[in-house]
């Protein structure tokens, strides 16, 4: 059949083929036309591909045989196999996307083909856009959870510990396990139970939660369920049981005793930038923050989320969903659509408040006299934020007298807010807004004018921030229920003085966030630890997040290494012994036969090995690994020098293992 859609202004193209689980397809011919000229589809490469069986490949059906249809052979295409989407960022100066589209020989159908083609929702040149689904309410906090520093959340409960393997990112890393309250699975496959979390960026796990007037638990501190708390200086975790480093000497609990644990201080800044390094490389991506009706806050970037299609063609409803991969999960999330209640984008380097968890705890607002404690994203009574006959997504609902206190980075630049009484305060109310720099004195940065009723919304303007203040600076967001200053005929009751605390934003110096996220890139390679790796102009390699599915393996978003046009070098001096080798474990995307990679290692700046970097074919990945003989000379030391050359600015390559060995002969 023919194919033929109208793309004129559009930046992606989505090509969907559904079925009913053994449909054997082919997109043959398929290119762009427009005032550019012609182009091959099979000439880019493309931005996700997923099939129900096998693998999407480029001339070559999943199985890796030549594309035939009805006996001929198909000059150019892709091979699939349904359900599959193929997704392609589109450049500029095409109109029209032509294609044949036909079951391939080696599979039977029948199968349909959809041709999508427009913007993304979450559009990088618009990075303050937000959707909230408001027949659905965000669920309060889960009865087992983990929390991280950054603010996400993870409903359910952790069963294990353990960690990934050396060919997982960040490899060998510790991670907790644990078994989620919802489904996290793909459509096409229920066998997974548990996601496994990165224990550096855990803050709290909660396993039972403790009752409204139990004091809150400080870091560092674990609550147990029998009602006793303890503090400990350090933490190990165990299948079964933790280990706590305690002021009284180690203590071993098991799970079924713990009921809250509240991990060490970290500098939540820092996590941020950790986050960076993964999420935003090179800070080119946006961030996304989702909420879901299960009570899941995830932050993903848009080259770590994606869509896939419904398993059925005629399934009913037509239900996608939506796969996700914070940096601190090991696995991808996958959200059935009807479950996301809010979606939300922010440029790295223009950080609303209301997503970091930043606060200070011994600062942090406290309940007002009417039991109404400080609320994320929504007001004191946990509905939307609502002023000004305006509903905004980001934010703070409080009740006056309150004061929130929130740690600033060094490179923190300017802060900008708005302010108003909530739609719950209708025409009463009265209040007093401040913005507070605090670094030793406190010092007032902006005031509103006296607030009476939800009509009026007051901006603040961008408020510069004092520099060189250290790390121990705080932003302050203060709200005076201004007894004093009330005027005549004002509300003479504060239960109506509910104020929100609108878009607060944080704006850190682009420049040197690149710097501190940049420096992260080491704890996501481990195999670069100890080596000075540089590309050819000096800068550091950057990350990109490729995804890969199949029908046997859930779909994954995996880590590897680009550079453009430009070679990657790494070099270190090595001890030598007498049967040392070099140990390479470097793979590029499976299917990616169209963009190469080679590998020369120099000892000593003598060529000792040139070849290609293997390509990842599931999940075995012994028969890749490379081993380079390292002479055993006078000489105790040399100088090892590795350089990848790309074949194409596309290029990846994921790099698991670096290391010299010792291996006895046979």
């Amino acid at each position: 059949m023919q194919i033929e859609a109208e793309i004129a202004g559009a930046s992606q193209l989505f090509l969907v083929v559904l079925g009913a689980h053994w449909g054997w397809a082919n997109w043959a011919e398929p290119r762009l036309v427009g005032p550019e000229g012609e182009l091959r589809l099979t000439d880019l490469r493309w931005k996700f591909a997923s099939a129900g069986y096998g693998q999407p490949r480029v001339n070559a059906n999943v199985r890796g045989d030549p594309l035939r249809i009805n006996g001929a052979p198909v000059p150019y295409g892709i091979g699939v196999h349904d359900p599959s989407l193929i997704i392609y960022d589109l450049p500029p100066g095409y109109t029209h996307f032509r294609a044949r589209g036909g079951l391939d020989d080696a599979g039977a159908g029948p199968v349909t083909f959809q041709v999508y083609a427009g913007h993304p929702f979450f559009d990088p040149a618009n990075p303050r856009l937000w959707q909230r689904d408001t027949r659905r309410q965000v669920s309060g906090e889960a009865m087992a959870c983990v929390e991280f520093f950054g603010g996400d959340r993870l409903p359910g409960r952790v069963v294990g510990a353990g960690t990934l393997d050396a060919f997982a990112t960040p490899a060998a890393a510790p991670t907790l396990v644990v078994k989620p309250l919802a489904e996290w699975n793909p459509p096409n496959q229920s066998e997974r139970d548990s996601v496994q979390v990165l224990q550096q960026f855990v803050r709290r796990i909660v396993w039972e939660p403790a009752p409204r007037d139990y004091p809150a638990c400080e870091p560092g501190s674990v609550r147990f369920r029998d009602g006793s708390r303890v503090r400990f200086r350090s933490v190990r975790f165990d299948d079964g049981a933790v280990k706590l480093l305690t002021p009284d000497g180690l203590l071993t609990a098991t799970w079924a005793e713990l009921a809250e644990i509240h991990l060490p201080e970290r500098d939540p800044w820092d996590a941020y930038y950790e986050e960076l390094a993964v999420l935003s490389p090179g800070l080119t991506d946006v961030l996304v923050h989702l909420e879901t009706d299960q009570g899941l806050i995830a932050t993903a970037s848009l080259e770590r989320s994606h869509c896939l299609p419904p398993w059925h063609h005629d399934a009913e409803p037509q239900v996608w969903h939506l796969g996700v991969q914070p940096a601190w999960s090991a696995d991808v999330l996958w959200l059935n659509e009807t479950s996301l209640v809010a979606r939300r984008q922010f440029a790295p380097e223009r950080v609303p408040l209301s997503c970091r968890n930043v606060t200070v705890p011994a600062v942090v607002g406290t309940a007002s006299e009417f039991g109404w404690s400080p609320q994320t994203n929504r007001n004191v009574q946990a509905q939307p934020l609502i002023t000004g006959g305006r509903t905004h997504s980001w934010g703070f609902g409080v009740h006056a007298p309150n004061r929130l206190a929130f740690q600033l980075p060094a490179l923190a630049d300017a802060f900008r807010t708005q302010a108003g009484l909530d739609h719950l305060a209708g025409d009463g109310g009265c209040a007093l807004a401040r913005v507070l720099f605090d670094a030793g004195s406190p010092r007032t940065l902006w005031q509103s004018p006296i607030m009476i009723g939800s009509a009026q919304v007051f901006d603040s303007g961008r408020l510069p921030l004092p520099t060189g203040s250290g790390d121990t600076a705080r932003l302050v967001l203060e709200v005076d229920a201004a007894h004093q200053q009330r005027p005549a005929g004002a509300d003479p009751f504060t239960i109506r003085d509910t104020v929100d605390w609108l878009d607060p934003e944080l704006e850190l110096n682009r420049d040197r966030l690149l710097i501190e996220s940049d420096r992260k890139l080491d704890g996501w390679i481990p195999a670069f630890q100890g080596w000075q790796v540089t590309a050819d102009d000096g800068a550091p390699p950057r990350l990109v997040s490729y995804w890969t599915s199949g029908r046997t393996r859930p779909a994954q978003c995996r880590l590897a290494i680009s550079t453009g046009l430009r070679p990657l070098t790494m070099t270190r001096r090595v001890e030598l012994g007498r049967q040392s080798h070099l140990r390479i474990v470097a793979l590029r995307p499976p299917g990616d036969e169209t963009f190469e990679a080679e590998l020369e290692v120099f000892i000593d700046d003598q060529s000792r090995y040139r070849g290609p970097v293997p390509m990842r074919r599931g999940p075995s990945r012994d028969s890749s690994e490379i081993l380079v003989p390292l002479p055993a000379a006078e000489a105790e030391s040399a100088t090892l020098k590795i350089i990848q050359r790309p074949a194409d600015a596309k290029t990846l390559v994921e790099w698991h293992i670096l290391e010299t060995i010792e291996i006895a002969p046979p």
